[in-house]
């Protein structure tokens, strides 16, 4: 089945890729390095929370390593920046679309291949988050019972994990998610793929595994649309 290139109105609330590395330069290092290669195209600069936590802690801490310290912004698009990770995802505001966001995300992956301060990647994850103001239930191909109880008719919250080749696809669906900026409530849905076997050559392929990351994401999305609702989305083809 052909997978539409564009919806309307596109639900999409956050996209964000994320590379998980061993640093091959001292972490103090990296920011500075980063800093003045985007200043010029990413202006902005914001310290994050976590720097409020002491350095010892910080980095032996398995649940802060992989912590951005720093965010640089633009209108459209910011860059997380740690020690061990590098993430880029849209500002709140309309998703730019693949065929924009991707070129974003290689010339700074470039900008990081090129200042040597990747040892070895070790995972790369891609995140998009899908908000509805409705029981997304109602639309999709998933039930989910209890003896004769559906529990789509209340707040429900499901996630499991996908593996297709290479790929591991976590998806989450939930009725009951807050926006707090839209100051409303509804629905997401939520898949989160990543990637940890890239062999030595993640660099000369970032293209073609971002993309491939990009198709596993969007065949879980579409796969899981009842194709009514799909219809109701004003879906545009490439060929179109």
């Amino acid at each position: 089945m052909p997978l539409p290139s564009k919806i309307s109105p596109c639900p999409i609330d956050d996209a964000a890729i994320e590379l998980r590395f061993d640093a091959a330069i001292p972490y103090d290092a990296i920011f500075g390095l980063v800093y003045n290669s985007l200043k010029d195209k990413y202006p902005e600069v914001e310290k994050l929370p976590i720097l409020q936590v002491p350095e010892d802690i910080r980095i032996k801490d398995p649940n802060l390593i992989y912590k951005p310290y720093y965010a640089m912004k633009n209108d459209n698009l910011q860059c997380l920046i740690g020690p061990r990770t590098i993430a880029v995802s849209h500002v709140q505001n309309e998703y730019l679309g693949w065929d924009k966001f991707l070129p974003s995300v290689l010339e700074i992956f470039k900008i990081v291949e090129q200042l040597k301060i990747v040892k070895r990647v070790e995972k790369l994850g891609m995140r998009y988050v899908n908000f509805f103001n409705f029981n997304i239930y109602e639309k999709i191909n998933l039930n989910i019972h209890m003896g004769d109880r559906r529990l789509a008719d209340y707040p429900t919250y499901f996630r499991t994990e996908m593996k297709s080749g290479k790929y591991t696809s976590a998806l989450q669906v939930a009725n009951n998610a807050t926006h707090t900026a839209k100051k409303m409530t509804g629905s997401i849905i939520d898949i989160d793929v990543t990637l940890e076997d890239f062999g030595e050559d993640f660099f000369e392929r970032k293209q073609s595994i971002l993309n491939e990351a990009h198709l596993k994401e969007k065949e879980l999305f579409f796969e899981l649309l009842k194709p009514e609702f799909i219809k109701t989305l004003n879906p545009e083809y490439a060929s179109e």
